[in-house]
């Protein structure tokens, strides 16, 4: 099976669990797309340091006053921006990535206190030529202080490795 088709299963699983934990608490939602975004301090930092065919790793840091459980992704650069893409209107992120996750290679439940940085890896089973993205998907907290959020990177040669800016500027 394609790394890249494999996203929608493990993503699910992990996220399945954390529904049935927080069930219908009320929710922030945010995303963060890096410098992308707005100069507001995105509520997760996620870096994907390496990825090979046999292997990720990187780091997920947590910006919010809230502790977090957050499961990390990877998958083609293509699937996690479709998944990404896709989260963007939803009501409900837990359940979106639960139906995502089934299958998937995902990170165990990782504990992100307030402030924290925490590493993260997890074996992979693909192609040696795909071009990695990752994906952390968080929650925790409840009523007002409620936190469900995500974050995407991806490989230098990824999604934004391949734009050609030479017309941009003048």
């Amino acid at each position: 099976m394609r790394l890249s088709t494999k996203i929608g299963a493990t993503l699910s699983t992990a996220a399945l669990g954390a529904a049935t934990v927080l069930g219908g608490a009320g929710v922030a939602q945010a995303q963060s797309l890096g410098s992308l975004g707005s100069s507001a301090e995105a509520d997760l930092t996620l870096a994907l340091e390496a990825a090979t065919d046999a292997a990720a790793n990187g780091t997920l840091m947590n910006n919010t006053e809230t502790d977090l459980t957050c499961y990390v992704g990877v998958a083609g650069e293509e699937a996690i921006a479709d998944a990404a893409a896709g989260a963007a209107g939803e009501e409900n992120l837990e359940a979106y990535f639960a139906g995502l996750a089934v299958g998937e290679v995902v990170t165990a439940p990782l504990a992100v206190g307030a402030g924290e940085t925490v590493e993260w890896d997890v074996v992979l089973d693909g192609e040696a030529d795909f071009t990695a993205g990752a994906l952390a998907f968080c929650e925790g907290g409840t009523g007002d202080d409620a936190v469900e959020t995500f974050v995407v990177d991806y490989e230098p040669s990824g999604l934004m490795g391949s734009l050609n800016m030479g017309s941009l500027g003048s």
